[in-house]
């Protein structure tokens, strides 16, 4: 044997040997790539899954959101009525049921004293209150009364009046307005 065909050997065995080396590499770069892409697809997939977890999150978030501002607004309109439903009690008793109402409250105070009222009331309350009274009109009371007897003020004056039933009387009206309704407010 030669040295041409020591060297030619050499060289074949060196071409297989980095052949070899070249196919391994290959192998194990495939390996990783297919790895890599499986990795990839399992980042990909987890990060799919967190977003529709997420996603479904904020929708249950805003759902809920609007839930309560329905619960609002629906709060809003009833508590609108409610004060509607007071004012028209107002109006009444400034309006037709004047003389009932003034009649009403005398009844059960003193039969003597001053009477203050309104201006406006001024024929009104002569018509419809009898006993013993000093009338004074008064720009301090707008609707309504207020009798001094003695050293005693009572204060029937219509707004004073709705201010102190509205308390006691707010749930009763409540119940007849939306005794009906759901009770989600």
């Amino acid at each position: 044997m030669g040295l041409e065909e020591i060297i030619s050997e050499i060289e074949e065995g060196s071409r297989k040997r980095v052949q070899e080396i070249l196919d391994l590499a290959k192998k194990e770069a495939d390996e990783l790539k297919k790895d890599a892409k499986k990795k990839a697809e399992q980042i990909l997939n987890a990060a799919e899954a967190k977003g529709r977890e997420e996603s479904k999150k904020e929708k249950t978030r805003k759902i809920a959101q609007a839930r309560v501002e329905a619960r609002k607004l629906k709060l809003g309109n009833k508590q609108q009525i409610i004060d509607q439903a007071f004012r028209n009690f107002y109006e009444y008793l400034n309006g037709e049921g004047f003389d009932a109402a003034i009649l009403h409250l005398m009844k059960d105070l003193p039969g003597e004293g001053v009477l203050s009222f309104s201006e406006r009331d001024v024929d009104r309350i002569k018509e419809v209150i009898k006993g013993k009274y000093e009338f004074t009109p008064s720009d301090k009371v707008k609707d309504g009364f207020v009798l001094k007897s003695g050293n005693i003020e009572y204060d029937c004056t219509f707004a004073t009046l709705i201010e102190n039933i509205r308390e006691r009387l707010e749930g009763r009206v409540v119940d007849i307005l939306f005794g009906g309704c759901d009770s989600d407010g």
